[in-house]
């Protein structure tokens, strides 16, 4: 059966894709692994609790919000 990614994790990529930066310089930019950027991304990372679950969403989020910046920026 196939799991559905969350709104939230769909947003993210959808923004990435947007200001052109991939996983991979988006997870070093946050400081993860690409692997771990990916299992969250992919809604298989399995957190210890929905607390823990809406901290690294919001990280992710405040990171890309100021990746934006830069990019808005350099515009």
């Amino acid at each position: 059966m196939r799991q559905m990614n969350e709104q939230w994790t769909a947003d993210i990529v959808g923004r990435l894709h947007r200001i052109n930066v991939t996983q991979s310089e988006f997870a070093y930019f946050c400081g993860i692994t690409p692997q771990y950027l990916s299992s969250i991304l992919n809604g298989k990372k399995k957190f210890a609790s929905d607390y823990a679950k809406q901290m690294a969403r919001k990280r992710l989020q405040r990171s890309l919000y100021l990746l934006e910046q830069d990019y808005v920026q350099e515009q």
